[in-house]
C-alpha cells in the first residue's frame, strides 16, 4: 500500500484566462480517461469553456454552481455532481471555498451508469 495526498499543498496552480485556482492531476493516461481534482477559493469561478470531451463534476466538499451557455446557475452541494457532453459550454462557481473531482474521457456517458440508467 501507497499513502499519498492529493489536497491543496500538491496542486499546481492553473489559469484558465484570468482565473488561478489549483489543480491536481490524479489519473491521465488511462485510455482516454484523465481526472484531476480542483480547489477554488472563496468567489472564484472557472470560466466558460467548452467541453473538449465529456466531463463529470463531483463535489467534494463545499457549495458551488455550474452553469450552461442561456441558463441560470444551477447549485451543487457535496455529494452531486453534473456532467457536461462534448462541445457543451459551461462554468464553474462557488461563494465558498469548494473542492472538487473532474473526470473527463472520450464517451464518458455510456460509462456512468446513473446518467442512463434512469
Amino acid at each position: 500500500m501507497q499513502i499519498i495526498s492529493i489536497d491543496a499543498s500538491v496542486g499546481k496552480e492553473t489559469t484558465i484566462e484570468d482565473s488561478t485556482f489549483l489543480l491536481t492531476p490524479l489519473i491521465r493516461n488511462a485510455g482516454h480517461i484523465r481526472m484531476v481534482s480542483i480547489f477554488l477559493e472563496e468567489e472564484q469561478t472557472i470560466p466558460y469553456r467548452e467541453a473538449s470531451v465529456d466531463q463529470l463534476v463531483i463535489i467534494v466538499r463545499g457549495n458551488g454552481w455550474v452553469q450552461v451557455e442561456d441558463s441560470e446557475q444551477t447549485p451543487l452541494a457535496p455529494g452531486q455532481a453534473a456532467f457536461f457532453p462534448e462541445g457543451e459550454y459551461h462554468v464553474i462557481g462557488t461563494e465558498e471555498e469548494l473542492v472538487a473531482f473532474i473526470i473527463e474521457g472520450v464517451d464518458l456517458y455510456d460509462t456512468i451508469p446513473l446518467l442512463y440508467s434512469r
